[in-house]
């Protein structure tokens, strides 16, 4: 697996921030010869690198990562990322989701590698000196061809959270 990450913070601009990032995880080339070259996410922490919908975990796959972040009022901060999806090997390994299990298993056909693009818009702000943090977002996925290759009709996904946080 990689991980790579570059950003660029514009300090005259309320210190928005750039980001571009790649993520790589191996999948398996040949799942009749006993070696399992699927990297294996342990502990995932999907969230943060693969978008917030939980489509994706670090197996068999690569993430292209473009985000931008700027704060908003004293304490708020307002970031949009948008995530290209492909898998590595999309003829012979699975499409995996956060919990590591096959959301999509391998058609051993000609399929396309693309699963899809996802955009996340998050707000995060906080309250009470820090004791108090919220977090309020939106996602949406469109499907790549892989979605239509395997059969699917291929529809877009939404997806809206609220989160709390409190600090001791």
């Amino acid at each position: 697996m990689a991980h790579f990450a570059f950003g660029y913070t514009v300090p005259a601009w309320k210190n928005s921030r750039f980001g571009i990032a790649y993520n790589y995880g191996s999948g398996d080339d040949d799942p009749t010869d006993g070696d399992h070259e699927t990297f294996d996410n342990l502990y995932p922490l999907n969230h943060a690198f693969y978008g917030y919908m939980d489509f994706f975990a670090l197996q068999n796959l690569t993430n292209l990562e473009l985000n931008y972040k700027v704060g908003v009022g004293r304490n708020g901060t307002l970031k949009v990322a948008y995530h290209d999806f492909h898998l590595v090997e999309e003829d012979t390994d699975a499409w995996y989701n956060a919990g590591a299990g096959v959301f999509r298993a391998a058609p051993l056909t000609n399929v396309d590698s693309e699963a899809g693009q996802e955009v996340d818009v998050t707000y995060k702000f906080s309250l009470l000196d820090g004791r108090l943090g919220i977090l309020a977002g939106y996602s949406h996925f469109d499907p790549g061809d892989r979605i239509t290759d395997t059969g699917s009709p291929g529809e877009s996904a939404n997806y809206f959270f609220l989160q709390g946080k409190i600090n001791f």
